[in-house]
C-alpha cells in the first residue's frame, strides 16, 4: 500500500485527497495542512503545515510515493523544484513552468509567440498611463487584471472608465495583489466561458471534460470575482468546437511548452471564452487543478485516480484510458457573509453536515471546517461545496440545492443560479 501526500487546505484538495484514497493501492493520504474533512475517511490524515524544505524531508521520512500540489503558490515558490532535486515523485510544475500562471504578462507574451488567440491586451507599470489608455478608449468594456497571483480575485470587470479607474487604484495604489508592479487591461469579449483542464506527462496530454464555473459572487454573474461559487460538468461542446479549441489553443500551447523547455507532469487549466461567432480565445492559464471545477469533475471520474497521476509522473500517460461515469454534476459553494472582501474569522457552528453527507449521489468537499467533539465548525470565507451527481444536469441541480438547504450556519451564503444559465457553446 502506497503512502501519498496532498498539499493544500481547500475543497479542491479535499476532492483530490478523497479521489486518491479511493484507490485500492493507497494506504494513507497525508494532507498538509488539510481541514476538518480529513475526519470523514480513515485513509486521510491532516498534518500541520511545514516549510518547503521540511515538506521534502517529510516526504522522504514517510516514503511518500506521490505528492500532489494543489495551490498555485507552492509551485511559484519552487516546491516542485525541491522535490525534483531530491528525486521524489510529484504531480505539479516547476517554478519556471508555473510562470504561465504566476505572471500573466509572461503568459500573454507566450501566447503571442505561439499564435494563440487572446483578447486584445496591454500591460502597464503605472496608474497614470493605464488611466490614459482607458480614457483613449472610452465606451469600451475591459477586464483589469493583476499580473501576480491573487487567489482568483485579481480580475475586475470594467464596463466604463470609472470602474476601470477604481480597479487600477486598487491594484496599483492599494496593492491588493502583491506589489502592484504590472497590470493588464484586456478588451472584454462577449461570449461563454469554459474551463478545460488537460493532464500532461510532459510529452503526451489528455483533455478532460469541460467544466463551467461561476466566478462572480452574486446571481446573474454580478458582484466581485471570487475563488469560485460553483460549477457544473460536463459542458456540452460540439465536435467542431472541440476541434477549434484543440487546434487553436491547446495543441499550440503544448508545442510551445516543449519548445521553450516548460515541461513536467501536471494539469494545465485553460480558461477559454467562445465569442458569438464560435471563435475560442484563451483568457488565462492556471497550472493546477481548478477550484471549484475539480469538485465538479472528479466525482465523474470512474478510473483509478492514483494510477492516472502516477502514470503522468512516470511519463506513461499514453498507457492510461480515461474512464468516466455517465451523467452530470452540479457543485454549489457555501460561504460566509462578506466573502470575498470583508468577512470575520470567528469560529461558528455548522448544522446538518452529517445528515447531508448521507444523501445518495452527494459529496461534500470541505474547505474551511474543523471537527471537534462530534460538532462541525466553520471559519473563514468559502466553507464547503456540495456536489451532486445524477443522470441529468437538471436532476443534479435539484439534488444539490435540496441538500444545501438542509445545512445552515450563521450568515451562510450561496448563489441560487448555479447551472441555470443557457448552454450556448455548441458551435
Amino acid at each position: 500500500m502506497e503512502n501519498l501526500l496532498v498539499i493544500g487546505s481547500g475543497g479542491r484538495e479535499h476532492a483530490i485527497a478523497c479521489s486518491l484514497a479511493d484507490s485500492q493501492r493507497v494506504g494513507t493520504v497525508y494532507w498538509m495542512p488539510g481541514n476538518g474533512g480529513a475526519s470523514i475517511s480513515s485513509k486521510l490524515r491532516a498534518i500541520p503545515l511545514l516549510n518547503l524544505d521540511e515538506i521534502v524531508a517529510f516526504a522522504c521520512d514517510k516514503n511518500i510515493a506521490l505528492t500532489v500540489v494543489g495551490p498555485e503558490q507552492y509551485m511559484a515558490e519552487g516546491l516542485v523544484d525541491r522535490f525534483a532535486a531530491a528525486g521524489l515523485q510529484i504531480f505539479g510544475f516547476t517554478r519556471q513552468t508555473a510562470q504561465l500562471e504566476w505572471s500573466k504578462v509572461f503568459a500573454l507574451q507566450f501566447a503571442r509567440r505561439h499564435g494563440i488567440p487572446i483578447p486584445n491586451t496591454r500591460f502597464f507599470q503605472d496608474y497614470d498611463s493605464a488611466r490614459r489608455y482607458l480614457s483613449d478608449h472610452a465606451g469600451q468594456s475591459f477586464f483589469i487584471k493583476a499580473d501576480e497571483l491573487c487567489g482568483g480575485k485579481g480580475a475586475f470587470f470594467a464596463p466604463d472608465q470609472l470602474a476601470g479607474e477604481v480597479a487600477l487604484y486598487r491594484l496599483f495604489s492599494e496593492q491588493i495583489c502583491g506589489k502592484g508592479e504590472q497590470v493588464l487591461i484586456e478588451t472584454a469579449i462577449i461570449g461563454e466561458e469554459i474551463s478545460i483542464m488537460v493532464i500532461t506527462d510532459g510529452t503526451e496530454y489528455r483533455i478532460l471534460p469541460g467544466v463551467r464555473d461561476y466566478k462572480r459572487l452574486c446571481n446573474n454573474n454580478l458582484g466581485p470575482n471570487t475563488g469560485g461559487m460553483g460549477a457544473y460538468a460536463p459542458v456540452f461542446l460540439s465536435n467542431e468546437l472541440v476541434e477549434r479549441i484543440t487546434t487553436r489553443i491547446i495543441a499550440p500551447t503544448f508545442r510551445g511548452m516543449v519548445s521553450e523547455g516548460l515541461g513536467g507532469a501536471g494539469i494545465v487549466y485553460f480558461g477559454v471564452i467562445v465569442d458569438r461567432q464560435n471563435n475560442p480565445y484563451l483568457l488565462e492559464y492556471n497550472m493546477r487543478f481548478g477550484d471549484p471545477e475539480t469538485q465538479a469533475l472528479l466525482p465523474l471520474f470512474s478510473g483509478d485516480f492514483y494510477q492516472l497521476l502516477s502514470a503522468a509522473c512516470a511519463g506513461r500517460l499514453n498507457e492510461i484510458e480515461l474512464q468516466w461515469h455517465s451523467g452530470a454534476t452540479v457543485c454549489v459553494v457555501a460561504t460566509t457573509a462578506g466573502y470575498p472582501t470583508k468577512y470575520g474569522n470567528d469560529r461558528f457552528l455548522i448544522h446538518g453536515l452529517d445528515e447531508a453527507a448521507r444523501q445518495e449521489g452527494v459529496k461534500i468537499f470541505h474547505a474551511a471546517t474543523t471537527y471537534h467533539d462530534g460538532q462541525w465548525y466553520g471559519q473563514g470565507g468559502r466553507i464547503f461545496a456540495i456536489t451532486a451527481r445524477q443522470q441529468t444536469r437538471a436532476q443534479a441541480r435539484t439534488l444539490a440545492y435540496h441538500v444545501i438547504t438542509e445545512i445552515n450556519f450563521t450568515d451562510m451564503y450561496y448563489r441560487r443560479d448555479i447551472a441555470t444559465m443557457e448552454e450556448k457553446c455548441v458551435a
